[in-house]
């Protein structure tokens, strides 16, 4: 389905928001972007939609534009090429930056806190002497409660710290000292 392109150019950004705005209200149509011009403080609202609901939607911006004396050009396209129409329509969406390395791995869990022993395939199937499996259920044991004591301990150092803090020294003097003049008694 081919759609119509509708530009409009106006001077300042509250008159362009308001055209946007009542553009959008007037008629079905889709807003594509407001893009701010080199120069001048022009910006130029670009729409698409049906050829009519761009023409009535033009109308409108014309009309907001008009009115406050910001209107600089305005222009309906009805079913333009392909190539402006992937010049304009369908703009690529910006690419999400990826997160850093180090909170990837902390998302994934590699850190060492929270992990559990685990036997590896080469010791799964070696019986260890002297009931050595009640031992290594009570490492994990042991290792599950390690986190919670360290988790613990930086609270106490945070104390420590805030303990430290100095105090602001306040910098309000008398108006005498802060206007740089110097009272003297007269006797």
């Amino acid at each position: 389905m081919k759609q119509a392109l509708g530009l409009i150019e106006i001077s300042g950004l509250s008159t362009a928001v308001v055209a946007a705005d009542t553009m959008a209200k007037a008629a079905n149509i889709r807003i594509l972007e407001i893009e701010n011009t080199k120069g001048l403080g022009y910006m130029t609202i670009k729409i698409a939609g049906d050829v009519g609901a761009v023409n009535a939607a033009v109308n409108a911006g014309k009309q907001i534009g008009a009115a406050n004396n910001k209107l600089v050009s305005w222009k309906v396209i009805p079913r333009p090429s392909d190539y402006v129409e992937q010049a304009f329509c369908c703009p690529e969406p910006p690419v999400p930056p990826s997160p850093p390395m180090k909170e990837a791995q902390e998302e994934t869990g590699t850190g060492k806190t929270g992990e559990t022993m685990r036997e590896s395939p080469e010791t799964a199937g070696e019986p260890e002497p002297d009931g050595g499996q009640a031992d290594s259920v009570r490492e994990e044991t042991d290792s599950k409660d390690e986190p919670q004591e360290e988790a613990e301990q930086p609270s106490e150092e945070e104390d420590f710290k805030l303990a430290e803090k100095p105090k602001k020294v306040s910098r309000r003097t008398s108006a005498a000292k802060g206007t740089g003049t110097a009272r003297t008694k007269n006797s």
